[in-house]
């Protein structure tokens, strides 16, 4: 059985996304998938997974003093409490940090420390495994005791189900969860983005998991708002031998999937498509002897038929074809390659020939519309304006053609 947490330096760089999509992705390959969400203070992962719960208890996961009989108002316990806690003789609960500070103190052993319900402890299923879970109540202390409770009974689960992986959402920062998600997982992605706050958060991350002695890889989210803060992500992991995983573009889309209450991997966006390139190589460095369908997003060629500098408005009698080398969303190459010749039925082959993935044109005939769709080639017609631009807003998920063909 493995174990995969994944973390980030701070909140909000998309680590609960790529969970929930890690999650539909993995409940089809792996048995009997386990997930668990070890972000007790903020948890969300269950917004976009529709648990249905099946056992809860309330979780014993702070202390306060509590006075008994025999106080003489002596006013110590005040006096050496840090916190305000004590006022008039009684403790405050909500300010009460169950430090026993004014227990050690008290000369008539009146106050002690008491365990108290500050959380719930959840075991929930779902269509793509079962589900732990846990959440502080409001104003609660964050503990690590809870989050080694839903992995101890995720292991439990684990055994007795002879799942092969546990995916575990873990929480933001470098604190007593990060740490308690942390302990004896096979790995770590550290999910960050490329702001400044993002790359130092990151750094951290890496530091504790490097202390902990834990395999961590890098996954960098809205790589594209600031590529200059990417590449110095990209030199620091190689400077340090530290796996990027892979990177995933800005999506406008991905608010109004997550609002809807689902994981993006079900859509057909430029975002989901990274993110199941991603989880193939996660795959690879988890179960390296299993094989893992490929999609044809992962590595492309797109063909625009060009006029000059702007996007012919057909198919068949433009002057060449710029082709774009696309891998992971990006371009990595273009060139261009004349017309051979506008002959009916030939220009399909010849592009379907050159490993083409998408066609993009003003105008086209029903006939060669119809090779290509035999041929498994995408095509986008009505299209116009400058190649590139179209390229860009294709990979984003954004490029609307009018679909109009030709009757020839």
């Amino acid at each position: 059985m493995k174990q995969i947490v994944i973390i980030s330096g701070k909140g909000g760089t998309g680590k609960t996304v790529l969970s929930s999509s890690f999650t539909v992705l993995f409940s089809e390959k792996v048995k009997n998938l386990i997930i668990t969400d070890c972000d007790v203070d903020a948890p969300n992962l269950h917004i976009l997974l529709d648990p249905k719960e099946i056992s809860s208890q309330a979780y014993k996961g702070a202390k306060i003093a509590v006075k008994g009989d025999g106080c003489t108002e002596c006013r110590i316990c005040e006096e050496v409490c840090r916190f305000g806690a004590i006022n008039n003789f009684e403790v405050i609960p909500l300010k009460c940090e169950g430090c026993g500070a004014c227990v050690l103190a008290c000369p008539e052993n009146v106050l002690s420390l008491q365990d108290i319900e500050n959380s719930d402890f959840i075991v929930s299923s779902t269509e793509y495994g079962y589900f732990v879970h846990g959440r502080l109540y409001p104003g609660a202390e964050n503990t690590g005791g809870l989050i080694t409770l839903i992995r101890q009974t995720a292991e439990k689960i684990a055994q007795e189900t002879d799942s092969e992986l546990i995916l575990m959402d873990g929480a933001p920062g470098v604190g007593c969860q990060v740490i308690a998600s942390l302990v004896g997982t096979d790995l770590a992605i550290v999910v960050t983005e490329p702001t400044f706050s993002g790359m130092s958060d990151m750094t951290r991350a890496l530091e504790l998991c490097e202390f902990m002695r834990i395999p961590a890889v890098v996954c960098v989210n809205k790589y594209d708002i600031n590529e200059r803060n990417t590449a110095q992500i990209r030199d620091f992991c190689k400077e340090n031998g530290i796996g990027l995983l892979g990177e995933i573009l800005f999506d406008e889309n991905i608010p109004r999937i997550l609002s809807e209450g689902t994981p993006p991997i079900f859509k057909d966006c430029p975002s989901a498509r990274a993110m199941y390139i991603i989880w193939q190589r996660l795959c690879e460095l988890i179960f390296p002897e299993r094989e893992i369908e490929r999609k044809d997003d992962d590595k492309m060629k797109i063909a625009v038929t060009v006029d000059g500098n702007e996007v012919s408005s057909h198919f068949g009698h433009c002057t060449g074809y710029a082709i774009y080398d696309v891998e992971d969303c990006k371009v990595l190459n273009k060139t261009y390659i004349e017309n051979p010749g506008h002959e009916q039925c030939v220009l399909p082959d010849f592009l379907a020939n050159a490993g083409i993935s998408v066609v993009i044109t003003g105008g086209m005939g029903m006939k060669a519309n119809q090779i290509f769709i035999e041929r498994g080639i995408k095509t986008f017609t009505g299209v116009s304006g400058n190649p590139d631009n179209a390229v860009a807003l294709y990979l984003k998920g954004e490029l609307v053609g009018t679909g109009d063909l030709c009757n020839h």
